[in-house]
């Protein structure tokens, strides 16, 4: 668990990288109607601002759990999507 400096200041900042990262996305998905060429657009944006992150702050340990987290969670979402009996035909 976070300190509560912490905590606020990720509650703080949580508005604010949702637009953002909203305002992103639509651009990309402006750039194309093409569903693949999107998936590989959102890719590379994301790939693009994990490896920005670790340069701007090497040995980031919170980075490395982030996206473990992250990880773990879209594991979970493609998971339940893809469950027996749901999804299908």
């Amino acid at each position: 668990m976070h300190s509560p400096e912490i905590r606020a200041a990720l509650g703080s900042a949580r508005s604010m990288i949702d637009q953002q990262l909203s305002t992103a996305f639509i651009q990309l998905e402006a750039a194309t109607g093409a569903v693949e060429t999107r998936k590989i657009l959102h890719a590379a944006f994301i790939r693009q601002a994990i490896l920005t992150a670790g340069e701007r702050l090497p040995d980031n340990d919170a980075l490395f759990a982030a996206i473990d987290e992250a990880l773990t969670s879209l594991g979970r979402m493609r998971a339940s999507r893809f469950a027996p009996g749901e999804g299908k035909g």
